[in-house]
Order: structure tokens, then sequence, then C-alpha cells
């Protein structure tokens, strides 16, 4: 059986079926399924709020098993079912159950499907999420109340905006690591916090290299926000900054093709670079600016493309000011809050 939680981590049902052991099917192809990605969820609430929108949720009941099986498939009964049924007989599936390697791509099909039936059609760059368009309006799919709970985050409306939590999940990790007791902090990392080399895993790549990937920061709005290694080693922080730059537009992009499915024009985004020698925004300005460049990969060279045909354009910002300090460094309270701010437009 599996455990249902609701928004703050809670049990609320137990579930039991039976299901499929996908992983002694002889065929294996076709076992992968699209998911709307969180980007375009974020994307879609932030609009949401923007124009006053009212978001519901919903939740299909059992959504595999309306996907019917494009051949024949049998299991063996499970345990105790067995005298029920007979000695030696096995059961042909009707549906796509669960566990089944291909249930969740065929559950995709057949909503797809259903979707298009009633005008419904996928926006671009993103198979999973569907809007049919009244006249002027626009009506994003679902109605299961208020939305309140979505990949483990709880919204809740708070006056003319969304609050987006995870306490439930802050709550579960600290039990797991015993620090329920633990003194409550101002700011998610101490000022002047250092890794101890000797306490770190002995797997993992060799240290050298390490040190000279740079962590990647960023923040697009509420929307897009991360942190982690470069993808890459880069030999100076100007190329760590021109790579970021070019990561960062892929996800702007996405975000455009997002908006101008449903209608919103889009101008040219603005992206903030507090480089103090400003010099990643002359390699994307200025492509005749060869002498750092020239060995980094060429894909990492798309945000001189979208600098050129005004997708996007690149604007000094100083380090005190930059919102992705708040993904890549341990700042001081006073800092921290300030920046915060800045994220939240005060």
């Amino acid at each position: 059986f599996k455990i249902k939680v609701d928004e703050n981590e809670i049990p609320y049902r137990h579930k039991c079926r039976i299901v499929a052991r996908g992983f002694q099917e002889s065929d294996q192809s076709d076992t992968f399924a699209p998911m709307a990605h969180p980007v375009t969820i974020r994307t879609l609430i932030a609009l949401a709020v923007a124009k006053g929108w009212y978001m519901k949720q919903g939740d299909v009941k059992t959504a595999y098993l309306n996907a019917e099986l494009p051949k024949q498939v049998y299991l063996r009964p499970p345990v105790g079912l067995e005298p029920i049924l007979g000695h030696g007989k096995i059961m042909q599936l009707r549906k796509a159950v669960y566990w089944l390697g291909p249930s969740g791509r065929l559950w995709w099909q057949t909503f797809t499907q259903k979707n298009k039936e009633f005008g419904m059609e996928s926006i671009t760059n993103d198979d999973c999420v569907f809007c049919v368009r009244q006249g002027g309006s626009i009506l994003i799919v679902s109605d299961d109340g208020d939305l309140k709970h979505y990949l483990g985050v709880h919204y809740q409306r708070v006056g003319g905006d969304v609050l987006a939590t995870q306490t439930g999940y802050i709550d579960r990790m600290l039990k797991r690591y015993n620090m329920q007791n633990c003194k409550e902090a101002s700011t998610p990392m101490a000022q002047g916090f250092a890794i101890n080399p000797d306490e770190l895993p002995e797997q993992g790549e060799p240290e050298h290299v390490e040190e000279m990937r740079s962590i990647l920061g960023g923040c697009i709005a509420p929307v897009v926000w991360k942190s982690g290694s470069l993808p890459l080693v880069t030999l100076s922080s100007v190329e760590s900054e021109y790579v970021q730059l070019t990561l960062a537009c892929q996800e702007i992009l996405h975000m455009h093709e997002v908006l101008a499915t449903l209608g919103f024009a889009q101008a040219p985004t603005e992206i903030f670079e507090d480089n103090h020698w400003q010099a990643a925004i002359a390699i994307c300005n200025n492509p005749c600016h060869q002498s750092r460049p020239l060995h980094i990969e060429r894909r990492y060279h798309f945000i001189r493309q979208c600098v050129k045909s005004s997708e996007v354009f690149v604007t000094y910002v100083e380090s005190a000011c930059n919102v992705a300090d708040l993904f890549t460094k341990a700042l001081g309270e006073a800092q921290f809050k300030l920046l915060s701010q800045v994220a939240r437009n005060e």
C-alpha cells in the first residue's frame, strides 16, 4: 500500500492496489512518460497572481486504469488469490495498471487525446499543460478546489499574492537528521561557514577539479531559482559568468514560449550580471572579443545569438544588489533580508 499525505506531509489515507512487477517485463521499450516542468507550473501560478485569475486543482482517481493496453499482457495472480482463481491460471490485464512499464506513457496518450476532443491544446514547450481558448479568455485544466498542494509545495492565497512553502518537507528533514530541537537561524547558512575537507565522503571527483568548478546560482522572478556546480571546468571567473548567462537564457526562452503560447507578447528580458570587470557582458555583446572564449564549447555561445536577436540583454548590477547571491553565498542577516526584499519586488 501507499501512504497519501496532505500539504503538511501528514498521512490522511492508505491506498492499496494490485500492481504489476514491471521490472520482470520482457519488453522494456516505451517506458518513459512526459511530465509538466516545474518552471512551467510556477510560471502559470505567477501569471495567475499577476492577472487575478482563479486557481483550481484536480486529481484523476486511479488515473492509469483509464488507459487501454495496445497488446495482451498477462500477470501471475498475487499471493492469496491463486486458490480463488484456480491453480495454474494467470490473469489477463484489460487496463494499464500501476508499475507496468508503459502505463505512464499510455495514460498520458489517453489524457492528451481526451483533452483534444474537448478542444484543448498543449502549450508550446510543454506537452503536459493544456489550455482552451474561449473568446478572449483562457482556461487552464482542472477542478478539485483551490490550489493547495503540488509536488511537495503548499500554496496559500494571501491577499492578492500566493505564498509557497515547504514546511512539511523541512520538518521531515529535521526529523531525519535528528535536528527537531536545533536553534533557529535567521539565514540559511552562517556567514563565514567553511566545510572541513576531512568530513567529506571519499566518493566523488578529485578535489582539485571540484575547486575549479564555480558555483552556479541564479534567480528569475519568483519562478526559477538554481544553485549548484557548473557542468564544466572553467579557467576564470569571467568564463564561469559567461556560461551561467547562457544557462539563464535557456530558462528565460522557455518562459517566453510558455507565455507567448498563452497570448502574452514578450519584450526583451533584462539579465543582471555582477562581474566586477564586466568582461562577461563584453563577450556577450561583442563577437570580436575573441581572446578569452576561444576554447569555450560552442553551445555556451548561445547567449550571443539571443542578445543579437534582442530576446535578452545583459546589464551590470552591483554585487550588493544581486539576488543570485541568495543561492551562492553565505550572507549576513542584513544583506540576506535586503536581497529577499529585492527578489519579492518590495
